[in-house]
């Protein structure tokens, strides 16, 4: 087996068995590396793979938008949903003007975005695990 069929199962693997915030952990890191990956196309003038790389940090926020659950949600989703529109304005932007700054700035709003989702994520791990951790009356007793 190749090793990048390899890599695409473990990754089939990891998507299956993720929590939601996992996912959207997985989303926002996959966008960031599509964007990375985009400016690193431009510095280089390679404008297809710019464009391609773009399209995929275009398509996972999509995603991300589309898994809003206004309802739900309420003012954190439509803030949520408000800076997925802006940042697909800018990373369309970008493409069309071969422009990095536009990519950058998206960039660092995920990245603060995605800070922010890993802390929830550690907090609610971090309480279950401190919950596990305790020993029970009996537990206690000698």
């Amino acid at each position: 087996m190749m090793v990048h069929q390899v890599v695409g199962l473990y990754r089939n693997v990891a998507v299956e068995s993720a929590d939601p915030v996992g996912l959207v952990i997985m989303a926002y890191e996959g966008a960031i590396s599509a964007i990375d990956r985009a400016v690193m196309a431009l510095d280089e003038g390679d404008f297809k793979a710019k464009g391609e790389e773009i399209q995929k940090a275009l398509a996972l926020v999509s995603e991300l938008m589309s898994s809003l659950d206004m309802e739900k949600g309420g003012e954190i989703a439509r803030s949520l949903s408000s800076l997925y529109a802006y940042f697909m304005k800018r990373l369309l932007i970008a493409d069309s003007r071969k422009d990095r700054k536009p990519l950058l700035e998206v960039r660092g709003h995920m990245a603060q975005l995605l800070d922010a989702w890993r802390e929830l994520r550690g907090t609610g791990l971090g309480k279950a695990r401190r919950e596990l951790a305790q020993p029970t009356h009996e537990e206690a007793l000698p």
